[in-house]
């Protein structure tokens, strides 16, 4: 009931304001400022006494007296849990003492097993360390370095888990000779024909290209040729000792120097800048 009253206190108090203002807003007939106090204060005090009588009564002595048996309970359980503690560890203290003490002979025992596999581990340790070794250096059949592989050389060399192999590359107006596919280019068509290899032991996306001129500008590969044939695209993943062979297609000035940078993987930072010199 309280909040019936509550809301009708509140009702009056914005009658008399509006009312105040402009009193043919609350009262049609004979709208005057003395008839709206008449009424809306008999409403505001009716509801205010509505709200006293209705309001709940304040706690008793016997809530309060409840509520602290309730906390004082509650400090003399954690006591308690603390003296039970201690008295579990005095036992479990003894008890321990006692068996250290009657067995004695099984300590030495545990003692020479332990000397006795400590030379193991360190030889399993040592032969694990020599596989990693092992793994890691190159052997006698990896591919070139990318520093001394050049365009014309056909060789593969590896970057991180990536081997690449550079056949050549020309400059060209036109992206394709299907006449549906050919489109013009905003400066020119950069070819470069190569092969990528993932020499990893998972499936791995093809890492992006980037070409670099002689003033450290980069350019990205031409989104035009996406669906030219060959076109080696960024999206295509490869499996372990599975070579793809196609071509990348930039949109660049012709009169600069340029060298492609290669990635050892999408996540590798392992790169190479290898020089092009593509055929007029």
């Amino acid at each position: 009931m309280i909040g019936v009253f509550a809301i009708i206190f509140l009702l009056g108090m914005i009658g008399i304001i509006l009312g105040m203002l402009k009193p043919s807003l609350i009262l049609r007939k004979n709208p005057s400022r003395k008839k709206l106090v008449k009424v809306y204060g008999a409403l505001i005090v009716a509801s205010f006494i509505g709200m006293i009588v209705t309001a709940p009564p304040p706690q008793s002595q016997q809530t309060q007296s409840t509520n602290q048996i309730k906390e004082e309970t509650k400090t003399e359980e954690p006591t308690e849990a603390k003296e039970s503690t201690k008295v579990v560890s005095v036992s479990v203290d003894k008890s321990s003492n006692t068996e250290v003490s009657t067995k004695p002979e099984e300590k030495q025992i545990d003692k020479e097993h332990r000397t006795a596999q400590e030379p193991q581990a360190e030889l399993v340790k040592k032969s694990k360390a020599d596989l990693e070794k092992k793994e890691r250096l190159p052997s006698a059949k990896t591919p070139q370095k990318a520093s001394e592989v050049s365009t014309n050389s056909r060789e593969p060399f590896q970057v991180g888990y990536t081997t690449y192999t550079i056949a050549r590359s020309w400059w060209s107006s036109r992206l394709s000779k299907n006449e549906f596919l050919d489109q013009k280019p905003d400066a020119m068509f950069l070819f470069v024909e190569l092969s990528v290899k993932n020499t990893d032991t998972k499936p791995r996306s093809i890492p992006p290209f980037k070409l670099i001129d002689e003033n450290g500008s980069e350019y990205e590969s031409s989104s035009k040729a996406m669906f030219v044939e060959k076109n080696i695209n960024l999206l295509d993943s490869l499996n372990p000792n599975v070579t793809k062979s196609g071509v990348v297609v930039f949109d660049v000035p012709k009169d600069h120097q340029y060298k492609i940078v290669l990635s050892g993987g999408y996540w590798s930072t392992d790169k190479t800048m290898i020089p092009l010199e593509p055929k007029k």
